[in-house]
């Protein structure tokens, strides 16, 4: 996986890259973070690589977190001028491409999830893995500490702004995320219906 993603991001970043540096991208070489090596400062280094898991409205109205649906993985590259993205990789294992290119704010909101997960995770001392849970119709993003065979103790770190009235920054632990993100769908759900009965009646009237 990791040599598909490299060779993905040397043949699609670069035009990016160019554009947000008003000239010569780097040299199109990929390390992933960790690694050093003598060409790396023309690079574009791999900081953090998380899954992506996405969650209907009609899933979270059912309370809990689960039916999710693996949707691509979200990518933190720096190149060699320190310019930092927020890539968003989608399609199957076969046939990737990068959907959205980002940087700026997002960049940094998303490494601060990162750092302030992290510090959870490695406390817990148990296993671990770093992942995202995205819920689109309320425009939630955030990283998610997440237990295989414990996840009673999952935390959420979101990253962006959003309908669920959950801050960004802030470390939510798995039940009350999943409160308010129930709380959240009903409301929008009921939203919905009522418009339908409304326009349905006024389109028989």
């Amino acid at each position: 996986m990791q040599t598909s993603l490299k060779t993905l991001l040397k043949s699609q970043l670069e035009g990016h890259a160019k554009l947000h540096l008003h000239g010569q991208p780097p040299q199109a070489h990929v390390v992933s973070s960790g690694r050093h090596e003598n060409s790396a400062s023309d690079a574009f280094r791999i900081n953090d690589k998380l899954v992506v898991y996405t969650a209907s409205c009609g899933a979270m109205a059912r309370g809990e977190i689960q039916s999710l649906k693996r949707d691509g993985i979200v990518v933190l590259v720096t190149t060699s001028s320190g310019l930092a993205f927020h890539v968003e990789v989608g399609g199957s294992d076969k046939e990737r491409s990068l959907t959205r290119v980002s940087s700026g704010a997002i960049v940094r909101d998303l490494e601060k999830a990162i750092r302030r997960a992290s510090k959870r995770s490695s406390a817990r001392g148990s296993k671990s893995v770093l992942q995202i849970l995205r819920v689109p119709s309320m425009h939630v993003s955030a990283v998610w500490v997440h237990h295989p065979k414990k996840s009673i103790a999952d935390v959420f770190v979101p990253y962006t702004a959003n309908f669920a009235t959950l801050r960004p920054g802030r470390t939510y632990k798995l039940q009350r995320i999943q409160f308010l993100l129930k709380k959240e769908a009903i409301r929008m759900i009921l939203r919905w219906y009522n418009r339908y009965e409304k326009s349905h009646i006024q389109s028989n009237a």
